[in-house]
């Protein structure tokens, strides 16, 4: 049989096992913990940059547009040719994306519309 002495020092290894079972399942918690939180943050991150890419490119036929009608025109045809440009580009927009355009470019574009109608009111183009 055992006696004492070799019951006390299995109990003590057990002991310690055990505990060094108990700090490695801490350990390996703890580190499955961090990298959740790592690629939370990196989903976070990816979300943002991927939401300003699909505004910045349903904004891009509108703020083309804007700069054909911001060019300077130096005759009646060039205008002609600028709104018809602007007219192509405005229906070649995608309409299937889930992102909209920003309602203050698409007014800043209207508006210059507004203004090539005014200005130039017997062109068809407008």
């Amino acid at each position: 049989m055992a006696n004492a002495a070799d019951l006390t020092g299995t109990l003590d290894r057990l002991e310690e096992r055990v505990a060094n079972h108990i700090t490695f399942f801490r350990l390996a918690v703890g580190a499955g913990v961090v990298w959740l939180g790592a690629i939370s943050v990196t989903l976070f991150t990816m979300n943002g940059t991927l939401n300003r890419l699909g505004q910045l490119q349903a904004n891009s036929p509108a703020r083309t547009a804007q700069a054909l009608l911001k060019s300077p025109i130096k005759s009646k045809d060039e205008a002609a040719g600028n709104l018809a440009a602007v007219a192509a580009v405005l229906r070649s927009a995608p309409s299937r994306n889930t992102t909209k355009p920003d309602p203050t470019v698409l007014n800043s574009v209207s508006a210059d519309i507004v203004k090539a109608q005014v200005q130039y009111p017997d062109l068809p183009e407008t």
